[in-house]
């Protein structure tokens, strides 16, 4: 009995050992080939970057005060407790962040099988192909075995979608769908923009029953606000600000408006970041704030959304222009060079290759990857292979609205959906390769479904 249990699940053990295993691998090549000199006294696994000093310092508030505060001792409303939760308890039971990279990539392990299961929709050829191009794709490599919210947040959102896919048409599992995203949410902020992609599914499933797509949306809805409202009250007691965090409000007045301000004039970025934060010390009046550094929070959410407007209301399409351009590097940028920065296999600064293509400035292009023959291998490698993946998906949304039936061609729309909204809020001047990764699998997915009909044509054509 046992023989046939493991037999019948073979494909899923595959995929979880071999998901589990490279990472596994790349974590002890990392550990005993060491090619990056941690700060301080950390451990050389996990990977600690920038982001990760943040979540270890929210984890350390958790776990000394009990509450959710900044590096600055006040109540945090940049970052969600969603992972610090996460670091606190491994960090309470083991003592030792090293753990942190091996729940990681039992996580990945089991988002390999979501992505899976969520490809039988279509065929198990396609299923493979998906979990495959997650399971190889460098960056889920790099990022598991480093302190960072995105393995967490694409578990939670395979695990939503799975089940909302399998079970769109019963009640408790549309609920659970709506808590399991909220979960994803209280990870990454950015989980609350994918709930219109979740509605399109419910709402064609459930297709042409209206009464039941109301009740099965605010059902949905229902277990989504169950996970983020508590989060919501505690800010707008401490802020008032019904927001979950102050991420987007920084990002517009510390990133996209300030980039944009300085190809408007000319001038260099770190020149208009300093001209926007003189913005935002005038308007708010947290000035002790802003003096000391500490703007990403509520309480200069307005203030800072209020600098942003006005200088997006001054050039509106221009900006959206900027925009647009500059959120192409989502889908096409390499990835690997800043693997490869990480790992410290390059240890010169990268140059932006997306703002010396967006300037048309080729010949500093072809001087930065020409530079380093490694920067030139990862920028080709990793140029080719993600522009191969976006035509791929592109093929099997097109042939999948063509030729599936609604559910199954609504599997594909909603992914695409995720997609692109996630492409537009987290690009801009900070569209990057970790941000992609988080709807990376969807991206997987698709590109898997367009090969395999690609290639069916091809064999119609040729028969």
């Amino acid at each position: 009995m046992n023989i046939e249990k493991t037999s019948a699940y073979r494909n899923e053990i595959i995929i979880f050992s071999l998901d589990v295993g490279l990472r596994l691998i790349a974590c002890f090549l990392v550990a005993f080939f060491p090619v990056w000199v941690p700060a301080e006294s950390l451990p050389l696994i996990p990977i600690v970057g920038s982001d990760s000093i943040d979540y270890l310092s929210a984890a350390q508030s958790i776990l000394e005060t009990g509450h959710f505060l900044n590096p600055a001792g006040a109540p945090n409303s940049f970052e969600l407790p969603g992972y610090p939760l996460l670091l606190a308890g491994a960090i309470a039971v083991f003592s030792t962040i090293f753990v942190v990279p091996f729940l990681q990539h039992i996580i990945a392990g089991i988002s390999a099988l979501l992505l899976y299961r969520i490809g039988l929709v279509f065929s198990k050829k396609i299923a493979w192909g998906a979990a495959l191009l997650f399971i190889f794709d460098p960056a889920g490599i790099l990022y598991t075995n480093t302190i960072l919210t995105e393995p967490l947040f694409i578990f939670f959102v395979l695990l939503a979608f799975w089940i909302i896919v399998t079970k769109a048409a019963h009640i408790l599992p549309t609920l659970i769908s709506g808590i399991v995203l909220g979960a994803a949410t209280m990870v990454r902020p950015v989980g609350e923009i994918l709930v219109p992609s979740f509605l399109v599914f419910i709402g064609a499933r459930l297709w042409p029953m209206k009464k039941k797509i109301i009740a099965y949306t605010l059902l949905f809805f229902t277990g989504f606000l169950l996970m983020i409202g508590p989060w919501l009250v505690r800010n707008k007691i401490l802020f008032d600000r019904f927001e979950l965090s102050a991420v987007a409000s920084w990002q517009f007045a510390y990133a996209h408006t300030p980039l944009f301000y300085a190809r408007l004039h000319g001038i260099s970025d770190r020149k208009a970041v300093k001209i926007f934060h003189e913005r935002v010390f005038t308007a708010s009046p947290y000035k002790e704030d802003v003096r000391a550094g500490h703007t990403g929070t509520l309480r200069n959410a307005p203030y800072m959304w209020q600098v942003a407007r006005e200088e997006i209301k001054a050039h509106p399409f221009q900006f959206a222009l900027f925009y647009v351009s500059r959120s192409a590097r989502f889908f096409i940028s390499d990835g690997l060079r800043d693997i490869g920065q990480r790992i410290a296999l390059i240890k010169e600064p990268l140059a932006n290759l997306g703002d010396l293509i967006f300037k048309g400035d080729l010949k500093s292009f072809a001087g930065a990857v020409a530079q380093n023959r490694i920067v030139l291998l990862f920028f080709i490698v990793g140029f080719a292979s993600w522009s191969l993946i976006v035509l791929a998906m592109i093929t099997g949304v097109l042939f999948g609205i063509v030729r599936e039936e609604r559910t199954k061609k609504f599997v594909l729309i909603a992914s695409f959906l995720m997609v692109i909204i996630m492409a537009l809020v987290a690009g801009g001047a900070v569209a990057h390769p970790r941000y992609r990764f988080s709807v990376s699998s969807f991206m997987f997915l698709l590109a898997s479904y367009g090969f395999f009909a690609a290639l069916d044509k091809i064999k119609q054509i040729s028969y």
